[in-house]
């Protein structure tokens, strides 16, 4: 990503919401390896990667999938990746 302004921009934010680590990566080389359309994927030349950090009681719940319901802490982030997010890629 040439931008350098957007990604500190994006990986403040991120940072500011809860995550624990941040990353963009370009993915063109292996974006067929997705499972998205084509029309998707025709326009997929990076990804990013928010990470948050769970707990140790969470992460004990957790057996071969994740939990349905987000804990209240972790909702700010994914409201972020959800609102936030698409309106930089406009």
């Amino acid at each position: 990503m040439e931008d350098t302004t957007l990604r500190k921009e994006l990986e403040k934010m991120s940072f500011n919401l809860g995550a624990s680590l941040f990353g963009i990566a370009e993915v063109k080389p292996i974006k067929k390896e997705f499972h998205f359309s084509n029309e998707i994927l025709e326009d997929l030349d990076y990804a990013i990667s928010i990470a948050l950090r769970l707990s140790d009681p969470i992460l004990d719940e957790i057996k071969d999938k994740p939990p349905l319901e987000l804990p209240d802490r972790d909702r700010p982030l994914y409201k972020f990746a959800d609102e936030v997010l698409p309106s930089y890629m406009d």
